[in-house]
This record gives C-alpha cells, sequence and structure tokens, in this order.
C-alpha cells in the first residue's frame, strides 16, 4: 500500500512537472510570434507620397499588384506562424511577391522576416522553389 501512495504522489508530481512546462513553452511561443507594432502605409498614403522609405533607402508597404506603382523593396507578409513583417523581395529569388508563394511547390526555403527598418529580424517566412 506504501508503494502504491508513493507512486501516486510522483505521478501527480510528474504531471504538475510537464504541464508547468507545457504552459511555460505555450507562452514562450505566443510571446515570440506576437504581433510587433510594424508601420504599414495605407493605399491612399502611398498614392500621395508613394511608398515611406527606410534609414537604409528601402521603401516598405504592401504591394497593391498594379502597374501604377512599383513594389517596394520590402513587402508586408505573413508568415504560417502569424506574424505579420516585411519581405525583401530581392532574398526570395523568382517569386515576384508573397501570394506568388501559392503557386510554387516543394524545395524552397526561409527568408527573413523584419520590420519596416529592414534590420531587425521578426521571424522567417518560407519561400517555396518553383517546380517547373
Amino acid at each position: 500500500m506504501k508503494k502504491s501512495k508513493y507512486f501516486f504522489l510522483f505521478t501527480i508530481a510528474c504531471c504538475v512537472i510537464l504541464s508547468s512546462c507545457v504552459l511555460t513553452s505555450v507562452l514562450a511561443f505566443e510571446n515570440s510570434v506576437s504581433q510587433h507594432n510594424i508601420h504599414v502605409p495605407t493605399l491612399d498614403e502611398v498614392l500621395e507620397n508613394g511608398y515611406p522609405m527606410n534609414d537604409n533607402g528601402e521603401t516598405y508597404g504592401k504591394s497593391y499588384g498594379n502597374s501604377v506603382l512599383e513594389s517596394p523593396d520590402l513587402e508586408l507578409a505573413e508568415n504560417e506562424q502569424g506574424v505579420i513583417g516585411y519581405v525583401r523581395m530581392s532574398e526570395t529569388d523568382g517569386v515576384d511577391t508573397p501570394e506568388d508563394v501559392v503557386d510554387y511547390k516543394a524545395c524552397g526555403r526561409y527568408v527573413n522576416m523584419y520590420l519596416e527598418d529592414g534590420v531587425t529580424v521578426i521571424g522567417k517566412f518560407y519561400v517555396s522553389g518553383n517546380e517547373n
């Protein structure tokens, strides 16, 4: 009877420790993918003033996919974890916009996601390779 009491207490203690580890991991993950306070210019702002430029001379914003506006250097994107940030399109090799990733198949790679400064890395964005 004494052995089963200790086994029961040991099992409870393990469950408590495991639960706290899982909770800590979940909270750390949520913190790492939390939305950053990034500046996203509106279409009206872009039409009136052009895309804003960071300190490195790179333009940033949402690509509106029309011939009136050139695409910005850093385009707005959302990764698989829901992190919203900017992807430097020159790093994507062959993908014109983040939406084009849907048309591509496996064999890709990850590129950095940035704040609008183009320096602060806030996540990774998966860019798949062209199957053709």
